[in-house]
C-alpha cells in the first residue's frame, strides 16, 4: 500500500522532519531507560530495547486520527481534563520521592544557593557546586518560599500545556498527542521525580520567545529594549540559551542591524546587571569557581565556537516558528550529543553513561522545543507555521 493512501500517514505526520524529531525523542528517552533501569535490578539493554518498541507502538497509535467528527469544544474539554489529571499525577509523583534520599545535585544546589543568599552568605561557596547563573535561582525563589522548589516543575508543565494549546488551537487533537508524548517521556518524569529544573528553565525561555514574537510588529524602540533586558535576565540562567537567542532573534531582528544591535545591547546590560552584585561580593571566587567556570568546563572551547557558528548559520532563512524551533532543537541536541561522544571517547561508556561522568539529563534541553517543532497539521496552517 502506498504511504500516501495509508491513513496512518495521513497529513504527512511522518514527514522527514517529524521522523527526525521522533527519533531524537525515542533515542534520548531510551538512553535514560538504559541508565536508570539498573536501579530497579533490570537489564539495561533489554529495558532500553523494550522501551524503544513501546515508544514506537505508542507513536503509531496516538498519531492515528480518532477525532474525526468530534466537536472542537469536546476536544478542548478533554484536553483541559487531561492536563488537570496529569498535573495532579505529576505532583503526587514528585511528592512520592524524598529529594534528600536522591543523589541528584540540582535540587540541593538550588535550595542551598537560595538558603545561603537569604542568610546573607555568598551563595556560590557551597559543597553542592551550583552551576547556574543567578537568575535561575531567582526563578525558583517563589517556590522555595512557598515550601518546595520542586513546584517550579509542576508550574512549568502547566505553562507548557498552555503553550501547546496556543500553538495548536486550530487542531485540539494535536494538543493531546503532544501532551501524551511529554507525559510518557522518562526523561521528563525523571525531571519531576528528582525536582530538577532543566525542563522548567527551557519552558520559561520558550514562554519568553512566544511573547517576543510580538517584536516583529513593533516599530518603536522601547518594547525592543524592555524585551532585551528581560532576555538578558533569562540569559542569566544557563549559557546554552545564548545559542537559542542567536537562532531566534538573529532571524526575527536580522533584517534590521539597528534593531538587532539595540536588542543585543539591552540583553547584555540585563545579563550583566544580574552578575554585578555577586562579582562585587566575591570577585575572585565568582570568576574562578562560579557559573562561568563550571558551565564552560562542560564544553570544549572548539565545540563552543562551532556551536555559535552553526547557530548563526541556522538563523538564516527561517520562514516559520516551527522551523525556528526545529533548528533550535537540532542545535541543542547536537551540542549535547557531541559533548556526550567526547565524554565516551575520553572516559568510556560505563563511566559516561552508567556512572556520573556525563549528565545525560542535558538531553532534556530539547524536549519543549522538540514537541512544538512537530508539524502535525500541514493540511491546515498551524500557529507555529506562521511566518516568523
Amino acid at each position: 500500500m502506498e504511504i500516501s493512501k495509508n491513513p496512518l500517514f495521513e497529513h504527512s505526520r511522518f514527514s522527514a522532519g517529524n521522523i527526525f524529531l521522533l527519533s531524537i525523542y525515542v533515542l534520548g528517552n531510551a538512553l535514560f531507560v538504559y541508565k536508570y533501569s539498573q536501579n530497579f535490578s533490570l537489564d539495561s539493554t533489554t529495558s532500553s530495547l523494550g522501551y524503544i518498541a513501546f515508544a514506537i507502538l505508542m507513536i503509531l497509535i496516538i498519531f492515528r486520527d480518532y477525532t474525526i467528527g468530534m466537536h472542537k469544544r469536546t476536544l478542548n474539554v478533554a484536553y483541559f481534563i487531561f492536563i488537570v489529571i496529569a498535573a495532579i499525577a505529576l505532583l503526587l509523583l514528585m511528592l512520592h520521592f524524598d529529594p534528600h534520599r536522591i543523589a541528584v545535585g540540582r535540587y540541593p544546589a538550588l535550595n542551598d544557593w537560595i538558603s545561603r543568599l537569604l542568610n546573607l552568605d555568598f551563595p556560590y561557596i557551597s559543597s553542592t557546586n551550583p552551576s547556574g547563573f543567578p537568575f535561575l535561582f531567582f526563578l525558583a525563589l517563589p517556590f522555595y518560599l512557598f515550601g518546595d522548589s520542586g513546584l517550579f516543575q509542576i508550574t512549568a508543565f502547566l505553562i507548557f500545556a498552555f503553550l501547546i494549546s496556543r500553538y495548536h488551537k486550530d487542531n485540539p487533537a494535536n494538543r493531546l498527542r503532544l501532551s501524551i508524548l511529554l507525559i510518557a517521556a522518562p526523561i521528563f518524569l525523571y525531571e519531576i521525580a528528582v525536582r530538577s529544573e532543566l525542563f522548567s528553565n527551557m519552558v520559561i525561555i520558550l514562554l519568553y520567545l512566544t511573547l517576543a514574537e510580538k517584536l516583529r510588529q513593533k516599530t518603536n524602540l522601547l518594547p525592543l529594549m524592555v524585551a532585551g533586558i528581560i532576555g538578558g535576565f533569562l540569559l542569566s540562567t544557563r549559557g546554552v540559551i545564548f545559542l537559542i537567542y542567536i537562532i531566534f532573534f538573529g532571524n526575527l531582528l536580522g533584517g534590521s542591524i539597528r534593531r538587532l544591535f539595540i536588542f543585543a545591547t539591552a540583553a547584555l546590560c540585563g545579563f550583566i546587571l544580574t552578575l554585578v552584585p555577586f562579582m562585587a561580593w566575591n570577585w575572585s571566587y565568582f570568576v574562578d569557581s562560579g557559573p562561568f567556570a563550571v558551565q564552560l568546563s562542560y564544553i570544549p572551547s572548539w565545540l563552543l565556537a562551532l556551536s555559535v557558528a552553526v547557530s548563526i548559520f541556522c538563523a538564516f532563512r527561517i520562514k516559520s516558528l516551527r522551523v525556528a524551533y526545529l533548528r533550535i532543537t537540532a542545535v541543542l541536541f547536537g551540542v549535547v550529543l557531541v559533548a556526550f561522544i567526547i565524554s565516551i571517547i575520553k572516559y568510556g561508556w560505563i563511566e559516561s553513561v552508567l556512572r556520573d561522568r556525563f549528565d545525560i539529563s542535558y538531553f532534556c534541553f530539547t524536549t519543549p522545543f522538540l514537541l512544538l517543532s512537530m508539524n502535525l497539521s500541514p493540511a491546515r496552517q498551524s500557529q507555529t507555521d506562521q511566518a516568523l
